[in-house]
């Protein structure tokens, strides 16, 4: 291994590199991966390389807070978009919801219409994050992965609402490769 290198990094930090250079987000400057799994996180990519922040933890938008009536955060151990929007959130929401056990993506196939707006709300909490990431940032695209785009198609959509109403120039939206 004379001359390998190796480098340390989140999940989706490390993920941003790899749609970089040879996915989603080539040629795109600046950008952003979007992840939605059990949490949710994003990695900025900008002059071709991920945005790491002083400590880390830029583009953890599961910190994110939901609005002025959020009183806990980071420093209380939350994480309020997340905890609202996450998949796991959804499927523990559902399940006390509806009474039955449920993951994130049966809430997307139930019949239960609460069902249907707890799921609305959640989407579009995070399409808000979303919209305003690239209000301040202005990104040629957003990649977006994760085990919630399993339902790429209700998860693009709501994003593509928000930033079509909220973005000065929304960015292009696609999923990550």
């Amino acid at each position: 291994f004379n001359g390998a290198r190796s480098a340390v990094g989140t999940d989706v930090k490390a993920a941003a590199v790899a749609e970089l250079r040879w996915g989603s987000l080539r040629g795109a400057d600046p950008a952003i991966l979007l992840v939605l799994g059990t949490g949710i996180a994003a990695a900025i990519v900008a002059g071709g390389s991920v945005i790491h922040g002083a400590n880390g933890a830029a583009g953890e938008i599961g910190y994110s807070l939901r609005g002025a009536c959020e009183t806990r955060g980071a420093a209380d151990g939350r994480a309020p978009l997340e905890e609202f929007a996450g998949g796991r959130a959804i499927g523990e929401r559902a399940s006390e919801l509806l009474g039955e056990p449920l993951t994130a993506a049966d809430v997307f196939d139930h019949p239960d219409p609460r069902a249907r707006e707890l799921l609305d709300a959640a989407l579009d909490a995070l399409a808000v994050q979303v919209a305003n990431m690239a209000i301040a940032l202005d990104p040629a695209r957003i990649a977006v992965g994760g085990g919630l785009m399993s339902r790429a198609d209700a998860v693009l959509a709501a994003l593509e609402r928000r930033l079509r109403a909220a973005a000065p120039f929304p960015p292009e939206l696609v999923p990550a490769e």
